[in-house]
């Protein structure tokens, strides 16, 4: 790509181009304009970005120049679950102990909800088709930005195949690919899993050496949650136990997939009801024992 040129409209819609120094100015690369001279040219009001590409054509480049400027803030919550007629509370994080923003906020698209400029989300009564963007800008710095995500479930089945970067349908049903999660990493096995006509299910997983924790956005209702576990890394007993809670909820108290399996490689389910009045169900796996660990998770009403 050809270099980033920066303008602002002047009278008579003529073109000025603007630095600090000089009026008119080429600058080569992105990566050669500090966050300060990105943040004076972002100061103005009019301000327009282009570029070239190989053959010279120009193209309208300002969004591109300011997503590339942009410092990403954090709103808490980052990521949360909306039920139709409830409210949500959202605040900007600081990043340093000294900052503070006074920010303004919006909703994307504009007709899922409405925010006060207290942070204060209120979804409509209808729940959207898509996923709401909660947005933070600070008018005094036009190079801050942050986002949220605010997600409206339904009842249909979720069915998750922990640890599998692309969805697999063992016996003819789907599962898709690994989502919904909060940290972990992922390990796979080429051992046969016993006990199950569904090996390719127990054969990966999803682990954490701290909590591990899976939230999804659903209707409001009562759920079944079945946890498809099988000890693909240790080969005794005692060597991995953990806690599970389903919507704060002990579900599994000191589990040991091994002893509980009577061994390793051996498939294991267990399964649970759960009641959902906030518009989510979230599974945390707490460890006890080096790292709590799921192979495959299913919710259905």
């Amino acid at each position: 790509m050809g270099p980033w040129w920066y303008g602002c409209f002047g009278s008579l819609f003529k073109f000025a181009y603007l630095r600090h120094d000089i009026e008119e100015v080429i600058v080569p690369t992105m990566a050669s304009v500090s966050h300060d001279l990105r943040h004076k040219w972002l100061a103005h009001k009019n301000a327009f970005f282009f570029r070239y590409d190989e053959d010279y054509n120009w193209y309208d480049a300002t969004r591109e120049f300011r997503d590339a400027s942009v410092q990403h803030g954090i709103i808490q919550p980052a990521r949360a679950c909306g039920v139709p007629g409830r409210q949500v509370q959202f605040a900007v994080e600081a990043t340093e102990p000294s900052e503070v923003r006074h920010v303004t906020w919006s909703v994307q698209p504009p007709d899922a909800g409405a925010i006060s400029q207290s942070g204060l989300y209120t979804a409509p009564q209808q729940a959207p088709h898509e996923a709401v963007q909660i947005l933070a800008a600070d008018p005094s710095d036009r190079t801050w930005f942050a986002r949220a995500i605010l997600e409206f479930g339904n009842s249909a089945p979720i069915r998750i195949a922990a640890g599998h970067a692309k969805a697999i349908a063992p016996s003819g049903r789907t599962w898709d690919a690994d989502a919904h999660y909060e940290g972990g990493n992922t390990y796979a096995s080429t051992k046969t899993v016993k006990g199950t006509p569904t090996p390719e299910l127990y054969q990966n997983e999803r682990f954490a050496e701290g909590p591990l924790v899976y939230r999804f956005c659903v209707s409001n209702g009562t759920y079944s949650v079945k946890l498809k576990f099988a000890e693909i890394w240790f080969t005794r007993p005692g060597q991995r136990i953990f806690n599970v809670l389903i919507n704060r909820v002990p579900v599994l108290s000191r589990f040991d997939i091994a002893a509980a399996a009577g061994g390793p490689n051996r498939a294991l389910d267990r399964e649970f009801r759960t009641s959902v009045t906030d518009g989510q169900i979230v599974i945390q796996f707490q460890p006890i024992v080096s790292n709590p660990k799921v192979n495959a998770i299913e919710i259905v009403p």
